[in-house]
């Protein structure tokens, strides 16, 4: 039996995002509802391969430190580890949550989906 997330912020970010009515905000409301066991874990150091010339990378799951963050990212998260955090900031880049990344404008044109 699937059950439904009971994290209210995760809730909160599930209804901005559907509220938003853009495509991939819509992907990414739909991958929060799968639960917590399909969740995507990606490391800083894959980030920063997979970023390119994207204006930022929204994850529906968590940021781990692993690796360096050698240019500066835009990254929306369900949560990131305190070191994935202090490495992205302190390389010039803003960590922002998935319910921020929904009201953000000009978002999601530019930005890569991880799933």
């Amino acid at each position: 039996m699937r059950r439904k997330p009971t994290n209210p912020e995760i809730i909160a970010s599930i209804a901005a995002l559907y509220a938003s009515g853009e495509g991939m905000m819509k992907t990414i409301a739909e991958e929060l509802e799968k639960g917590s066991a399909t969740r995507v874990c990606v490391d800083v150091g894959k980030l920063a391969k997979l970023y390119g010339d994207h204006k930022g990378v929204a994850i529906p799951g968590k940021v781990l430190g692993w690796g360096e963050a050698a240019i500066p990212m835009n990254v929306a998260a369900v949560s990131f580890s305190r070191s994935a955090r202090e490495k992205i900031e302190k390389s010039g880049g803003r960590c922002y949550s998935l319910h921020e990344l929904a009201s953000l404008e000009g978002a999601p044109s530019g930005w890569l989906l991880v799933k």
